[in-house]
C-alpha cells in the first residue's frame, strides 16, 4: 500500500509527497525482508533517482516525527471514509 500510494502521489505530480510513502516502503521492505532483497533494492534506487543519490546507506534509514504523524493522518482520514 506505500507503494501505491507513492505511484499515485507522483503521477499527480506531488513528488515530495510521494517520497515521504516510498520512505516507508523502504523501511518495511528492508526491515523484514533485507536490504539485498530485490524489491528493497528496487525502491532503494527509486528513491536515489527521485532525490539525485541522497542515501547510501539504507540500514538506519527511518522516518522523522513529522513523517510518521503525515502517513498516520493520511491512512486515518481513509479509513473514516
Amino acid at each position: 500500500s506505500f507503494w501505491s500510494m507513492h505511484v499515485a502521489l507522483l503521477e499527480d505530480g506531488k513528488k515530495e509527497e510521494s517520497l515521504l510513502w516510498l520512505k516507508q516502503a523502504i523501511i518495511l521492505h528492508t526491515e523484514i525482508e533485507g536490504g539485498d532483497h530485490p524489491y528493497a533494492k528496487a525502491y532503494q534506487e527509486r528513491f536515489n533517482k527521485l532525490t539525485n543519490n541522497q542515501y547510501k546507506d539504507f540500514q538506519d534509514f527511518r522516518l522523522s516525527g513529522e513523517e510518521a504523524a503525515a502517513i498516520k493522518a493520511a491512512l486515518s482520514s481513509i479509513v473514516s471514509l
